[in-house]
């Protein structure tokens, strides 16, 4: 029983892994879109009122493809792993990326979410709270 517990810690160690270096890619991504918007007139932002010609959708999503096509085939290669009974590490290994994937995803949305609803991020936080309640089944 504690040796199918461990497994656990593949997801965990994923999370860990996507939450820190997402959470750089995204000032990076802010970083790049908020130069280009200079160059085409845009102002930098500095307060909540420059957000509103910020292209925020944009800045936020940038690169949240890349996760996501990896959760696509990381599912479908564990999916083959567990069908066929191979050597345990390998879905484990499909375990970490699909967990790391899903919190770049989750960190990607839910930093535009607060970015739209400036001085109300505790609540944009809760609302994300609140739908992944919602969405578990329980």
């Amino acid at each position: 029983m504690f040796h199918v517990g461990l497994t656990y810690i593949a997801v965990g160690f994923g999370t860990l892994v996507g939450s820190v270096g997402w959470g750089k890619r995204l000032d990076r991504d802010w970083k790049i879109v908020e130069a280009q918007h200079v160059k085409e007139g845009g102002k930098s932002p500095k307060s909540p009122t420059d957000l509103l010609d910020f292209p925020l959708e944009q800045a936020r999503t940038r690169t949240v493809w890349y996760p996501l096509v990896a959760i696509w085939f990381c599912t479908i290669g564990y999916g083959w792993s567990v069908q066929y009974s191979v050597y345990l590490a390998v879905p484990l290994i499909f375990q970490v990326v699909i967990g790391a994937g899903t919190v770049c995803i989750m960190s990607s949305f839910q930093a535009l979410l607060i970015d739209l609803h400036p001085g109300r991020s505790a609540s944009a936080a809760a609302s994300v709270c609140l739908s992944n309640d919602f969405s578990d089944g329980s």
